[in-house]
């Protein structure tokens, strides 16, 4: 068999037939000569099928008769990348370069690989190889480097870097001028990305122009420019990246323009901005166009405005006004099966069912759910990642259900079909959410969660679980939903998460100072504020250094500058990006204590952090967002941790800083309160949770409206507060 005589495998495959190029390379086996090709058919075969691990045999093999196969190693590195081994695919471009080093494709396909693993300096140094070796890839290469520069903070040298290309299609011309509109827009340079892409034909650049109007508050062009962007590629929007939060738009409806605006002044606060804070507040509050239904995807990132929860009220209330107003007819919902064990149905809805903050903290609490009283329902609304975390949930829940791109009508229906009675809405106004679930009669109870820190609004869920320190009496006017508040703290954390490895500082980057405070939250939950009460704790400490997240060089830069004003020098401060979590929960042993952000407090770190035992002292705000934290160390009977003024916050902080023998003391109460029968343990929350869907479908039962109350001990108690 000649190397043409595989030409029918090919057509097969050229037609997007694998299973019949795959029986056809099966009954016809290779002669000697033609073997390393004939293996790399088959493992093009198995990627094609949507089978990386199958087709891993084949390419290896073909890779062993001839490692110089370009094609066999790409086509390996993808399938190695597939499965989540990055490493594994690095070294099979590097081996195939040694062997080709003017294999451009394995330079670029490198590239990519080495900047997903957080690799900069490497994925740069191949794509600037690349035009060398292949002058026909210079110009993907030189894209690519320079979104990776854009990422990095380098806005001025990736624009350089794209005014040496030399597009010459029309095609590479107009993915030119996109990138470098959305170099702009990312780097906070709207009326430049404005004036680069006005007037622009292109419904990919024009969307971008949509959104530069939109970050400037110029509403009416922006949703005319955004709207007819949208309409004028259907098939393509579907694969386009929102340049300000680096994901796909996917086949969600139209952003709309104070979608656009708040990501555009939440990513600039998060870069030390401080100073657009008060105009993203003001604006976002007066926005003056008629709700959409796509205006709650700004609820999220509004929580790095200084709102007051009246406001956020109000939005919410206009949003979920929206939403119920474009909901689709209603349909006949199927008679639930029945059921004879007197078991309550509770479905828990989350798109963070896997390697994600909000699935770690529910990684065990399905086996302390007591079956005798209730049969659990896991309703996963994201992709399978692979992640034990996943494969646990699924092994411990009754029934896990992937209902990943399932409308919401599907959803309901399958609902109906489940018997839910209650359902708990893990997610409300987060990415991945479906806000307007069950809202349709004959639909479940449906109870908000932990996943969003306020309300969605009126007429979106009945209840939500909170407990008496977020949501303090006199806040249920805040709120649409009635108030549970459950006893300690709302917060379910996994108090039997797996052991954290034993790391030394040095292997962590963990700064070597006497004393480590630390800060692992997001950088748009830093303020002026923040700042100015880091800096008189540092002056009073000398000793102390403080440890933050900033995930590029460009952040930690930002956030150096704006520490010097506040009068903190750049030795006092140390940065680290973000890493894997077994290394993240790692670097806690060498933190002394944390200094959370006023602003929004840390929800998943702050919990995360006393779970490893490190006292976490936060001061106390006006909203739900800014009291977690006090939440979490009250219910460990550890109230001095929550600061009800800058003035004790600083105080506290220095002593933290000072007696090495009470913070010995702090984390020793700490680990005992988050142990599985503690105040925080899973196993005790799971036991108040199940008290409160107990009273919910008590009182449902009894014909009665939704009512905030109180689970006690056990029990669950009427609230003397009035339900707003």
């Amino acid at each position: 068999m000649s190397d043409s005589a595989l030409a029918p495998a090919r057509d097969l495959l050229a037609r997007g037939a694998p299973q019949a190029a795959r029986e056809w390379l099966q009954a016809n086996p290779p002669r000697p000569g033609d073997a390393a090709e004939h293996a790399f058919l088959l493992g093009v075969c198995q990627l094609q099928a949507g089978q990386p691990r199958l087709a891993v045999a084949p390419l290896e093999h073909c890779l062993a008769l001839d490692p110089s196969h370009i094609n066999a190693a790409n086509a390996l590195a993808t399938a190695l990348h597939l499965q989540g081994n990055n490493a594994r695919a690095c070294q099979v471009l590097r081996l195939c370069l040694e062997y080709r080093p003017a294999a451009g494709e394995c330079l670029l396909n490198l590239g990519r690989l080495l900047e997903m693993d957080g690799d900069h300096a490497g994925a740069m140094a191949a794509y600037g190889r690349v035009p060398a070796a292949t002058p026909a890839l210079s110009f993907p290469a030189g894209l690519r480097h320079a979104t990776l520069l854009s990422r990095m903070g380098q806005t001025e040298d990736a624009l350089a870097l794209l005014r040496t290309l030399t597009p010459e299609p029309a095609d590479e011309l107009r993915t030119l001028r996109q990138l470098q509109g959305e170099i702009l827009l990312a780097a906070g340079r709207a009326p430049e990305a404005e004036a680069l892409l006005a007037g622009a034909t292109d419904a990919r650049q024009q969307l971008l122009w949509g959104m530069a109007l939109a970050a400037q508050a110029r509403w009416e062009p922006a949703r005319t420019a955004l709207g007819e962007a949208w309409e004028r590629a259907p098939g393509e929007r579907r694969h386009w990246t929102n340049p300000l939060t680096g994901q796909a738009f996917g086949p969600a409806p139209l952003p709309s323009p104070l979608q656009c605006f708040t990501g555009y002044h939440r990513q600039q606060v998060g870069r030390g901005e401080w100073a657009q804070r008060q105009t993203f507040a003001r604006e976002s509050a007066a926005y003056p166009l008629a709700p959409t239904a796509t205006d709650w995807h700004s609820a999220f990132a509004l929580f790095s405005a200084p709102l007051a929860p009246a406001v956020r009220r109000r939005l919410a209330d206009r949003w979920a006004d929206a939403l119920l107003a474009a909901m689709p007819p209603a349909t006949t919902l199927p008679q639930p099966r029945a059921r004879h064990d007197g078991t309550l149905r509770i479905a828990y809805l989350s798109p963070d069912f896997g390697d994600h903050a909000m699935g770690h903290c529910l990684r065990s609490f399905c086996r302390h759910h007591d079956r005798r009283r209730c049969h659990i329902t896991l309703y996963a609304d994201s992709r399978d990642d692979g992640s034990e975390v996943r494969r646990q949930l699924r092994r411990e829940a009754d029934a896990f259900t992937e209902v990943y791109g399932l409308s919401d009508g599907d959803l309901e229906q399958r609902m109906a079909r489940d018997g839910i009675q209650i359902l708990v809405d893990l997610a409300g106004y987060t990415r991945g959410g479906r806000p307007r679930l069950a809202r349709r009669p004959g639909s479940p109870l449906k109870v908000l969660y932990q996943g969003y820190p306020g309300t969605l609004g009126r007429g979106l869920a009945d209840y939500a679980l909170v407990d008496r320190h977020v949501c303090p009496p006199g806040s249920e006017a805040h709120w649409a939903e009635a108030l549970i508040r459950l006893p300690d703290s709302f917060f379910l954390l996994d108090s039997e998460a797996p052991a954290v490895p034993l790391l030394e500082a040095a292997e962590l980057g963990a700064p070597a100072a006497p004393v480590v405070f630390a800060c692992f939250n997001q950088t748009w939950k830093v303020d002026a504020q923040a700042m100015a009460l880091w800096q008189a704790v540092l002056a009073a400490v000398p000793e102390a250094v403080l440890w933050l997240h900033a995930e590029t060089p460009a952040v930690a830069a930002a956030l150096t500058r704006r520490a010097a004003e506040a009068g903190i020098g750049a030795t006092r401060l140390h940065f680290s990006p973000g890493t894997t979590r077994p290394r993240y929960l790692a670097r806690y042993r060498h933190v002394h204590a944390v200094l959370d952000t006023p602003l929004y407090h840390g929800h998943g770190t702050g919990a995360d952090a006393l779970g490893m035992g490190t006292p976490v002292l936060s001061l106390q705000g006006e909203g739900f967002q800014a009291r977690v934290g006090g939440s979490l160390v009250r219910a460990l009977g550890l109230p001095q941790l929550a600061a009800e003024s800058a003035e004790a916050y600083v105080a506290t902080a220095i002593r933290l800083g000072r007696d090495e023998a009470w913070r010995q003391a702090l984390a020793a109460d700490i680990r005992r309160g988050c142990a599985t029968d503690g105040p925080l343990g899973t196993r005790r929350r799971v036991r108040q949770l199940e008290q409160a869907y107990a009273r919910i479908w008590q009182h449902h039962r009894a014909g009665l409206a939704p009512a905030s109350c109180a689970v006690e001990g056990g029990t669950a108690t009427e609230d003397e507060e009035k339900t707003a």
